[in-house]
């Protein structure tokens, strides 16, 4: 009687202790990480899209059109996809811990050693402290095709990242541009998306669009669609464009639109107001 007794004790001293720890790592998650997996949540399932609202048409008093909005074809390009770096090294460094800079600045590392030498194996990106981690990578790689872990390391293929380079010259050929001023402008874009401290905003500004030409012809639309296969951040879309069917010459009576100068954008910000174009 006495040894039952002694194991009954045994059993609810092993229970105790195992609710208390699942007691204990609840109250953890729900204080400690509770404002961590709730803004995990809203990021989840909140999506940020911009449409612009359409203009109207201008009428004269004779029903004559002085200015209406015309479809257009438009080429722009989305960040997220053209430089997938944006999104691993992020998410890279949420799962080692670390600082997003630090990993960011390896991807660019090693995207320009993979410049100087296009053609070679996978480069290693950065080693699993722990077998939790390298199962994370594993499943990372599963996702995204140019991704893969050899042991503990976590591996990038040189085309991944050499995509941005790749994709911007095949798009500057179809355009008949020069491919120098468009990396300098993604290069710009880019720097300004991943300077954002927020998640979401981050995300919202390395998915919305980056215009790249307006009003192409139906012929080069068609190249670039049969192309789009091959052009992973590429999108062509059917815009507005406004029309004015007598030019400038009412201009000082419609007013017309225009990107805002430095001063201008300083003056904004202190007024709180915005200015969506000039007086006529």
């Amino acid at each position: 009687m006495g040894r039952f007794r002694h194991r009954v004790l045994w059993v609810a001293v092993a229970l105790t202790l195992a609710f208390g720890g699942l007691l204990g790592r609840l109250a953890w998650l729900q204080l400690h990480d509770g404002a961590r997996y709730r803004r995990k949540a809203r990021d989840a399932r909140l999506r940020v899209r911009l449409v612009r609202a359409p203009r109207g048409r201008i009428l004269d008093r004779n029903g004559e059109v002085l200015a209406a909005d015309l479809p257009a074809y438009r080429v722009a390009l989305r960040l997220g996809e053209l430089e997938r770096g944006s999104e691993l090294a992020p998410r890279v460094a949420r799962i080692l811990r670390r600082r997003r800079a630090e990993l960011l600045e390896r991807w660019e590392a090693l995207r320009q050693r993979a410049a100087r030498a296009p053609d070679g194996p996978p480069l290693p990106f950065v080693d699993a402290p722990s077998r939790t981690s390298r199962k994370l990578f594993v499943r990372l790689a599963a996702h995204e095709p140019g991704l893969s872990v050899a042991g503990s390391t976590l591996r990038v293929s040189r085309a991944l990242l050499l995509r941005r380079e790749r994709v911007i010259g095949r798009l500057a050929a179809l355009l008949g541009r020069d491919p120098g001023p468009l990396r300098e402008r993604v290069a710009r874009q880019l720097a300004r998306a991943l300077a954002i401290d927020n998640r979401l905003d981050r995300a919202q500004a390395l998915e919305t669009p980056l215009p790249v030409a307006l009003g192409l012809d139906f012929d080069t639309v068609a190249q670039l669609e049969e192309a789009c296969a091959e052009l992973p951040g590429v999108v062509v879309e059917v815009v507005a464009r406004r029309r004015h069917p007598y030019g400038d010459t009412l201009a000082h009576v419609l007013g017309y639109t225009g990107k805002l100068t430095a001063r201008e954008v300083r003056a904004l910000r202190a007024s709180g107001r915005l200015l969506v174009g000039y007086r006529g």
